[in-house]
């Protein structure tokens, strides 16, 4: 599938309203998105507006494109999160590992 069109804003990368129109251009909403994937259905939502690695490569795999490209004010020029984790598990670009509190038998 081609690439959304961009509106074009410099160094910010897209707008919340760019990624909430690619997603469902591909077929799905945020939220479906979210539970697909095991999140509530407000987890998409919420990287809109913060940092959450996890659900900004979720949303990226699915767009076809690099978090980088969506979020590139998130991301160092060696593609990892240029913020401190704090404890938290290690963001590794390549492998999607998702942490959730309540699992959703399927």
């Amino acid at each position: 599938m081609a690439r959304p069109a961009r509106i074009a804003r410099k160094g910010k990368g897209w707008h919340p309203e760019e990624i909430k129109a690619a997603i469902r251009m591909r077929g799905k909403t945020m939220s479906e998105l979210s539970i697909a994937n095991g999140y509530h259905e407000s987890a998409l939502r919420q990287v809109l507006r913060k940092p959450w690695p996890a659900i900004e490569r979720l949303v990226a795999d699915f767009l076809g494109v690099d978090p980088q490209e969506i979020w590139p004010d998130r991301y160092g020029p060696d593609g990892m999160p240029n913020r401190p984790l704090f404890g938290r598990v290690k963001f590794i670009p390549n492998a999607h590992v998702r942490q959730r509190k309540n699992s959703r038998a399927a």
